[in-house]
């Protein structure tokens, strides 16, 4: 070949291999690159793994890359623009960086920084030992709603956030009613698992129900809910046998600003035809506000409330239907107290001789002829003053007031209609250093509200007062002390509408201490040991409430919990104090027997004795110069005189020949020798009596 002809081969391929890369070199002229570091904002050491995300301005995702071992990136092919810059990695929260502007051609160079966050997973909670410490490390199982969870999710009460959480039994009683345990039996005015707010006891005074929309707090101030699972009575007292709920509303120095929600909604009911329910459709509306204000770096306040207005779900209770009959026909035979329907409304009024016995009858009869008002209404307000002089010391002031306008809720009697039911507390909580003080007191104010059955009306005006003292101490570096004293006092005041005869003698104190061993055994290992004594003033001695634990931690992230906890339950004011009609069950004409409940007092239920045999409570008692109400002595010569008495009556009215009657009451009554009185016992089940008491005759002459 000659040269000229290797020259003119050799210039096509060049020519050839230009074209063909012409394309190559022209697109990246017109791309650009990026590369950069990732790093912790603290050490400035190197993190892998993370993953850089660029984005366009509008959002749309362009290039990702990895970082390597030594925390570099590198993002080539990248179109001119400007782009934001997203770096994930768990445990790890990016630092704000600039938008970056990429030009044809150009590499840019770009560095990032993270700081380390605690996963969700190992929050921290100060609901297990009273002091912070994170979930893994904490000697109790506890679940956590965090403030994400809550912002994402609406609710009507606060209590809702938690109805999904493990070990939680959640029961809805309505739009707005519930009851809430953890690791337990589930009922009605249940109170077996302690709620909290802010470390204050959240339930209702006296009663000790948790009725969730009595709790002055929005979920717009709430922070973040814990949830400890089983006892936990060494450090919080009775009660705790279960668990707690712990609800934490958000500072106004660390959190200012004003919020605004507004849910509006329908309700849609399908219709029950066996309660006489029709389908229907209503409107719901909750309004809830928040305004948090940062006076100084020290100093901040708040103010939060709601407002809901629902009809809620109807519902037909057949015993109120009944009553609702009941109702309607004593007030139209003119409310006279010798009608039997206006008898079964009358418990401690007959015979209706002071004219205020015949209002409160009047008042009775129109409460349950009127039936259920189903129109909710509620409203609540908060307010909090924070001061902070210096970081080891705060002083925290609340109060607030919830008051349910209009409701219905379930008791042990049947259904209440709730009337401008208020709840208010009060609260100065102190922490500074290692101690923790606080004094609050909370409070029901209620005066119209009634029982759909009877028409009783229920009073509670009671108050909770609760006194608190903490301190922690380290002891080497290795350990921990806690302890400290609780004081309550439990004033109910009823006005003997629900303590009835136990009005004047119903007031608890309890007073408990205890104390907390915290030891670090290994950098792997910690042990947790606790102690606590508790003194209620109307039971007898001092319950002891142990506990113990082990928390193992392998590798950051894991735990292994070795836990034993004893905690105990005390009887609630109801238990031991309630003294409350729960209505009439009618025998025919004037008579009837009444229903009532009872609470077991702090001696438990006994027999009332006349010369040691057991008395008893009848019907009858009016006939013979006594009220229903009035305990009779178990003799031969009182029975007899009742049984003529009867006899008398029903002579009159044709049931039984007047003869007879007549005959009765001119034979001699017998002594308690001559006939014997037996005692029986109704059993339920097999619906018979059967021998309870034995005979009583035998118990006096044997």
């Amino acid at each position: 070949m000659g040269v000229q002809t290797f020259r003119r081969l050799t210039g096509r391929f060049v020519s050839i291999g230009t074209v063909a890369l012409l394309p190559s070199f022209l697109f990246a002229q017109d791309t650009g690159s990026m590369v950069g570091t990732v790093s912790d904002s603290v050490s400035r050491a190197p993190l892998a793994a993370v993953l850089v995300e660029l984005t366009l301005r509008e959002g749309e995702a362009v290039r990702s890359a990895l970082t390597g071992p030594g925390g570099t990136f590198r993002i080539d092919a990248l179109p001119p623009g400007e782009y934001d810059i997203q770096a994930s990695l768990p445990g790890w929260e990016a630092l704000p960086s600039p938008v970056v502007s990429v030009a044809g051609g150009s590499v840019v160079h770009s560095r990032i920084t993270m700081v380390e966050r605690p996963y969700r997973l190992n929050s921290l909670t100060v609901s297990v030992s009273r002091a912070e410490e994170k979930v893994l490390d904490a000697p109790a199982v506890v679940e956590i709603v965090d403030l994400a969870n809550i912002q994402e999710r609406p609710a009507l009460t606060t209590v809702e956030h938690v109805r999904d959480q493990a070990a939680v039994d959640y029961m809805q009683t309505g739009l707005q009613g519930s009851y809430v345990v953890v690791r337990g039996f589930n009922n009605v005015f249940s109170g077996a698992t302690l709620t909290l707010t802010d470390n204050r006891i959240a339930r209702l005074p006296s009663l000790r129900a948790n009725i969730s929309y009595f709790n002055p707090v929005t979920s717009l101030d709430l922070d973040r809910v814990d949830v400890v699972l089983g006892p936990a009575s060494a450090l919080y007292g009775p009660n705790v046998e279960q668990g707690v709920i712990h609800s934490f509303t958000r500072s106004p120095i660390d959190d200012p600003g004003i919020s605004i929600s507004t849910a509006v909604g329908i309700r849609q009911q399908p219709a029950v035809p066996n309660q006489g329910v029709e389908s229907s459709s209503e409107a719901v509306t909750h309004l809830e506000g928040r305004a948090a204000f940062r006076v100084s770096e020290s100093l901040g306040f708040k103010v939060s409330g709601q407002y809901f207005a629902a009809t809620d779900y109807r519902y037909g209770d057949a015993d109120e239907q009944q009553q609702r009959q009941m109702a309607d026909d004593c007030l139209e035979g003119g409310l006279e107290i010798t009608d039997p329907d206006c008898l079964n409304f009358a418990d401690g009024l007959e015979p209706l001789v002071d004219p205020a016995d015949r209002v409160e009858l009047e008042q009775r009869v129109n409460n349950v002829a009127g039936g259920r008002d189903e129109d909710l209404e509620r409203w609540t307000v908060d307010a909090r003053l924070d001061w902070r002089p210096n970081p080891r010391t705060s002083l925290v002031l609340a109060g607030g007031r919830a008051t349910a306008v209009n409701s219905v809720d379930l008791t042990g009697l049947g259904a209440a209609q709730i009337l401008d039911w208020a709840y208010d507390y009060a609260q100065a909580r102190l922490q500074w250093r290692n101690l923790f003080a606080q004094v609050f007191v909370n409070r029901n104010v209620n005066e119209g509200s009634y029982l759909l059955r009877s028409g009783k009306t229920l009073v509670d005006n009671s108050r909770l007062f609760v006194a608190q003292l903490q301190h922690a101490s380290r002891v080497g570096d290795r350990n921990r002390l806690v302890y400290g004293l609780d004081f309550l006092r439990t004033v109910p005041a009823t006005d003997s509408t629900i303590n009835g005869r136990n009005e004047d003698d119903d007031d608890v104190n309890e007073l408990g201490g205890y104390l907390q061993w915290e030891s670090s055994l290994t950098r792997q290992l910690d042990m947790v040991l606790a102690a606590r004594v508790d003194k209620n003033s109307r039971l007898a001695g001092v319950v002891f409430s142990p506990r113990a634990a082990l928390v193992y931690r392998p590798q950051p992230g894991h735990s292994l919990r070795l836990t034993f906890n004893r905690a105990f339950s005390t009887p609630n004011t109801i238990s031991l104090f309630l003294d409350l009609s729960g209505g009439t069950l009618p025998l025919g004409g004037q008579f009837r027997y009444d229903i009532r409940a009872q609470g077991g007092s702090d001696t438990g239920f006994t027999f009332r004795r006349a010369d040691g045999v057991p008395m008893h409570l009848s019907p009858f008692a009016p006939l013979i110069g006594f009220t229903n109400r009035d305990y009779l002595p178990s003799s031969a010569p009182v029975l007899w005189s009742a049984g003529v008495a009867v006899a008398q009556v029903l002579a009159a009215t044709g049931d039984i020949d007047p003869d007879l009657a007549r005959l009765l009451t001119e034979l001699p009554p017998p002594d308690d020798s001559q006939v014997s009185v037996l005692a029986l016992a109704l059993n339920p089940d097999g619906a018979e009596f059967v021998p309870g008491l034995a005979k009583l005759a035998d118990a006096v002459h044997e």
